[in-house]
């Protein structure tokens, strides 16, 4: 399925993709993160490999039972926030500040990037933001999939791939 043009895939770190991954033909570049989710650090790597590696091609392969859909935003930062434990100095042990939010200026704050409404809509929403960010070549292809980890099966999502169309009248 994967051509032998210089590619990409953009998926989650989860271990249960690695025997997939590891199929893929060896031309392929691999960008790993929680949920294979779209942040900034991705659409920078993504960049980069446009401009200076020459990638053709980007696929976004999300999947199954994914630890982001078992989170939201809020129990993310409440976890962190009760990490904040203090040691016998009254300093907090693991931060330098007394809750999460406080310790990361507004630009530097996390998003966690959960999947709140299913990878399905996560795939297509992604997908989207790489085919609209400007810095992402038009006339690059971008195809979205859910890997069902249970089938061991890699299914595509038409309506992500029909909206990360390469534009062909590009000059």
């Amino acid at each position: 399925m994967f051509s032998p043009k210089k590619a990409v895939i953009l998926t989650c770190m989860d271990f249960r993709l690695n025997n997939f991954l590891s199929s893929v033909t060896p031309d392929t570049f691999r960008l790993r993160n929680a949920g294979g989710r779209v942040t900034k650090d991705s659409i920078r790597s993504l960049v980069v490999l446009s401009k200076i590696l020459g990638i053709e091609e980007i696929y976004l392969i999300q999947h199954t039972d994914c630890g982001m859909q078992k989170f939201t935003d809020e129990v993310m930062n409440k976890l962190l926030e009760e990490s904040l434990t203090k040691n016998s100095s009254g300093m907090h042990k693991n931060y330098q500040c007394k809750k999460f939010n406080d310790c990361c200026e507004e630009d530097t704050q996390i998003d966690w990037r959960t999947i709140k409404d299913g990878v399905y809509t996560s795939v297509v929403e992604d997908v989207k933001l790489i085919r609209n960010h400007p810095l992402i070549p038009a006339n690059i292809p971008i195809y979205g999939f859910i890997f069902d980890v249970s089938l061991n099966e890699l299914v595509p999502v038409p309506e992500a791939s029909e909206a990360g169309k390469a534009q062909t009248d590009i000059k």
